[in-house]
């Protein structure tokens, strides 16, 4: 499904509303994403190919064909021939990570052993062939007490994304031939994606209220604790113009769903989907790409306002987001369960879930058992709180799976049940030697950089991010350089570190500010089968804005005074580590007032408050000479405005304090 659901955002955004794209030959079908017609016409060519390179390449875009298909079977088949004619280290990872998606991981660490060989140590790699191993022993780990069957209310389309509707009913996405509209994928031949309504045992089904489906794709529905407020996903096109995947809302009045509307943080030329409701229904979670650079998609989040609105969504902590894709959220009160690919797994999406501890953070995300999870992609766990229970039944829900089932992706409905351990009688303990357990640490960062809500203009509100590719990374202890890598094209990088250790990262591009980020890995909890941690970390470099003046926000100073008041430390205590992670960097640190009082009188108060942020950095081991105080007054106002006429807000924001970079 994670291939499906990404590839529909890509085909929308490279064909908008044409999706046919006459062809002639298998290279021509994989790059117009038509990768059914694909596999007719490559397997052909690859019987004709002459040369071992051509079979290797015709065979690799076989691999890659069946691969977004999701026929991974067929998909390692042709990885595997691409690698016997020598097609390179690109065949060879692909089939080292489809071995993994088998759940063949004595293959996988096989095939990613001679990869290192192929291209050198790789951190990534070698993250992988702890993570295939660590998966051996977790898949030999079945609980007993959870019970999985497919839903009945599977075809050979795709059905997923279950969700509880209305106490007695399950509501999921499917492309099955029923679905409105007649459109159909060039790459699979299913149909677009519509909501269905199934009875709780799957035997029943029916299209969800017509108001929801049209000719576009919807799916991924979720619905309030009431079942009167709906949020799904829709992808479709603007009149002329490139289509988009966005969140969508309904209200239920009087028994009847309202016409849909697109939730209002929703910006243009963005992809949105899967939205999930917790915290009693007041945050929306929801998985995106809003950074349109970036291939991978991350966690957000939004908190509906006193006044009902939703608000802007703010990204979701490192803890949860990673280098991969984190998607597919449900919620369970104050839990959070969603899919990534990334943290450590058996294959394809995993389900975690991670919760809201006593300080209101994020925990640690821990991967849900076998046999819910698999080597395959699993995702959309969601809890059935009015299932009937029986005497021994703990928990009963759903999931959706692309394990070999019926279809492409299926339903399954799980049960959790009280397991009686058999008695044993006691026995003196033997003590024995426990082996050290060899748990491997990764640093797994990106580097990015603010965009603003007015291009290259660092005064106004930052909107989102963007990745700073190529960007130098050192990794330090006690001041010693222990790593001095690069961030690839998309800012990501990966390296291996220890164990209960201190760490400072520093990162640095040209024209941009240097800056450092610490952390340590003492004390991280474990699972007891884990022998691999992630640690994501985010660096944010901002670019060097010479000769323009940065406002430093909420300082503050007591009416015609000019000493520096507690609450303007922090922005200080900011500059401080900026003006040290770039000792080279000199600044003027400028002071304004607006334009009541007497003008000697406000040029004078300037320039003591000036002067007293830059005694306050002095004070805080920067140098003297990398520092000039100067007051302005009134004389260079922020806002243009009669004295007499200004308003409040005006006045504001000529009284500042802000920092220029002058060498």
């Amino acid at each position: 499904m994670l291939k499906n659901f990404i590839y529909i955002l890509i085909l929308f955004m490279t064909f908008g509303c044409s999706f046919t794209k006459e062809v002639n030959n298998g290279e021509t079908a994989y790059s117009s994403k038509q990768y059914s017609v694909a596999t007719q016409l490559l397997i052909e060519e690859y019987e004709d190919a002459r040369s071992d390179r051509e079979k290797g390449r015709k065979a690799f875009l076989l691999g890659k064909s069946f691969f977004y298909l999701k026929k991974d079977l067929e998909s390692v088949n042709w990885y595997e021939r691409a690698t016997l004619h020598n097609y390179g280290a690109e065949a060879m990872r692909d089939l080292a990570f489809g071995y993994k998606s088998l759940g063949q991981y004595e293959k996988a660490v096989n095939t990613f052993e001679n990869l290192l060989q192929e291209v050198g140590n790789r951190p990534e790699i070698s993250r992988e062939i702890s993570i295939c191993r660590e998966a051996i022993r977790w898949k030999n780990v079945t609980l007993e007490e959870y019970i999985v069957n497919r839903s009945y209310a599977n075809s050979v389309q795709a059905e997923y994304a279950p969700v509880i509707y209305d106490t007695d009913y399950v509501v999921f996405t499917s492309d099955r031939g029923i679905s409105t509209g007649d459109d159909r994928y060039n790459w699979t031949g299913n149909k677009f994606s519509d909501l269905y309504m199934m009875s709780r045992d799957g035997s029943q089904v029916q299209p969800f209220d017509m108001i929801f489906n049209t000719d576009a794709n919807e799916g991924t529905a979720c619905f309030s604790s009431d079942y009167n407020e709906a949020y799904f996903t829709r992808c479709f096109t603007a009149e002329q113009g490139d289509a988009y995947c966005k969140l969508m809302f309904s209200i239920r009045e009087d028994g009847y769903w309202l016409e849909p509307q697109v939730l209002p943080f929703v910006k243009e030329n963005m992809n949105y989907g899967q939205p999930a409701l917790i915290e009693n229904d007041s945050v929306l979670v929801f998985s995106s790409k809003i950074d349109n650079t970036v291939a991978d998609y991350d966690l957000f989040y939004s908190i509906k306002g006193e006044d009902g609105n939703w608000e802007e969504p703010f990204k979701m902590p490192d803890v949860i987001n990673t280098k991969g894709n984190e998607m597919f959220p449900t919620g369970d009160g104050d839990t959070l369960y969603f899919s990534s690919d990334y943290h450590p797994g058996l294959g394809g999406l995993d389900i975690f879930k991670t919760y809201l501890n006593e300080e209101r953070k994020w925990t640690n995300p821990e991967r849900l058992p076998v046999p819910i999870n698999s080597p395959s992609d699993d995702f959309s766990y969601v809890v059935d709180y009015n299932a009937s229970m029986g005497s021994n039944s703990l928990k009963k829900g759903f999931f959706s799976s692309s394990r070999a089932g019926i279809g492409d992706d299926d339903i399954y409905a799980f049960e959790k049940v009280r397991v009686e351990k058999p008695e044993v009688a006691e026995e003196e303990p033997v003590i024995a030697d426990v082996p050290e357990r060899n748990i491997n640490y990764y640093l797994a960062g990106k580097v990015i950089e603010p965009i603003y809500e007015e291009a290259n203009n660092p005064n106004t509100e930052i909107i989102s991010y963007k990745p700073v590719g190529l960007a130098g990374v050192r990794i330090l202890q006690d001041s010693t350089v222990l790593s001095n890598i690069r961030s690839d094209r998309a800012g990501f990088f990966l390296e291996e570190i220890e164990g209960d250790q201190a760490y400072t990262i520093v990162a640095g591009k040209n024209r941009y500010l240097s800056n450092s980020i610490e952390f340590n890995t003492v004390g991280i909890e474990v699972d007891s089968l884990e022998e691999v941690v992630t640690i994501n970390v985010e660096i944010v470099l901002n670019k060097i804005y010479k000769g323009r003046e940065i406002v430093l926000s909420d300082i503050f100073y007591d009416f015609e005074e000019a000493y520096i008041r507690e609450d303007a430390k922090p922005p200080l205590n900011r500059l401080v580590k900026m003006l040290k992670d770039n000792p080279d960097l000199r600044i003027q640190l400028s002071s304004h007032t607006d334009c009541r009082g007497e003008l000697d009188f406000n040029q004078d108060l300037s320039q003591r408050r000036a002067l007293s942020a830059v005694l306050y950095l002095i004070e805080s081991g920067i140098e003297k000479e990398r520092l000039v105080p100067k007051g302005y007054g009134e004389t260079l106002p922020a806002e243009e405005c009669e004295c007499n006429d200004c308003t409040e807000d005006e006045h504001q924001a000529n009284r500042r304090t802000a920092f220029t970079i002058i060498n």
